[in-house]
Formats: C-alpha cells, structure tokens, sequence
C-alpha cells in the first residue's frame, strides 16, 4: 500500500499539495508499518524514504531542520543495505536527488555534489534501461553547472525506447514526456525548470 499510495502522489495529475500530502502521509504510514511487521521488508523502508524525501522536496526548508529528514535518511539506508537494485536501483537514486545541490543551497547549506553524482551514477549502473535513473543523472549534471553534459543526457533519453524495460514501460513513457519538455525549454530559453 505504501507504493500505491506513492505512486498516486508523483503520478496523479494532483493539483492540490494538500492532496499530495495527504497521500504521501499515507505512504509513510504504510512503509512504516510493513517494516515494523517485516524488519527485512526492503520495500516498507524503501517507500517510506522517498516519501518523506517527495515531501521534503516539497518543503525544503521545513525539511532541512525536520526530523523527517533523519528518517529519511534512516529509511533509504536501511533500504539500499538490504537492497540496492531494489525499484531499478531505487536506493541510489533516492540518495542522489537527497544529495542534489539545491536552489536554496546559499540558506540551507544543502548539497554534496560529489554523493549526488556517485548515487546518480550507481542507479544507471543498477538498472541502465530504468530512464528515471537517466533523468536522475541528468538533473545531477545540470544543478552541478555541467549543463552540456546534462542536456546530452536529455538526448540520448529522449532517443531510447519506452519499450527498453517492459515492466516500467509507464514510468519511461513518462520520463520521456518530462525530457521533451525539458529539452523544448531549453532550445527556447536555454533554462530548465526542473
């Protein structure tokens, strides 16, 4: 339930955050419950983690100095050692969007661009064909001032097959969809807004 109710939150076309939260919510309630049932759950520690991480994302500010920002970390830790491949190397690109140098990096202090890119490149080596993890290294890239390198990996995504990984078929699809845009704003502008 705690994946359902994830995946509602980054797919739903919710246009509500309240709406948003409240179904990120429920996937850290869930996550926590299976682990507390299955301490070897890999998948209640996993989805807890990127949840708090979505809401986080979210919140930057109130995240930074939350405790939700240690169980974030307490999550995706428990979740990449007892599986680092697990979600197409879920754990890795997990800690790679947490290690993101940020837009708020001057206020939060927030960033390590050396984790971010280690991650974001363990993910790809995971799970090459998963594009979430392509779009992760992208964004790594670019928010490092690597942007020629970053918009080379928009490309070669936007060339790759939906098909590639047929279990994520939706999940490439949507990666894609994401990339032409971000490719059509910077061939217009030269900016992404990620």
């Amino acid at each position: 339930l705690s994946k359902f109710y994830y995946k509602l939150a980054e797919y739903h076309n919710a246009t509500l955050e309240k709406e948003r939260e409240k179904l990120l919510k429920e996937a850290q309630r869930y996550g926590k419950e299976a682990v507390e049932k299955d301490p070897e759950d890999v998948g209640g520690y996993y989805w807890t983690a990127v949840s708090v991480g979505k809401w986080g994302s979210m919140h930057p500010l109130k995240f930074v100095g939350s405790k939700d920002r240690n169980v974030f970390e307490d999550m995706v830790n428990a979740a990449l050692k007892r599986d680092p491949c697990y979600d197409f190397g879920g754990p890795h690109r997990a800690l790679a969007a947490y290690h993101m140098p940020q837009r708020l990096r001057m206020i939060t202090f927030w960033g390590d661009e050396e984790k971010a890119l280690g991650h974001a490149q363990a993910a790809v080596e995971k799970s090459e064909n998963y594009l979430w993890n392509h779009l992760t290294l992208a964004r790594v890239l670019w928010q490092s001032g690597k942007k020629d390198e970053a918009v080379e990996k928009l490309k070669w995504i936007s060339g790759r097959d939906d098909n590639i990984l047929p279990e994520a078929h939706f999940e490439n699809t949507h990666v894609k969809d994401k990339v032409k845009r971000y490719l059509k704003e910077y061939s217009d502008s030269g900016k992404i807004r990620w």
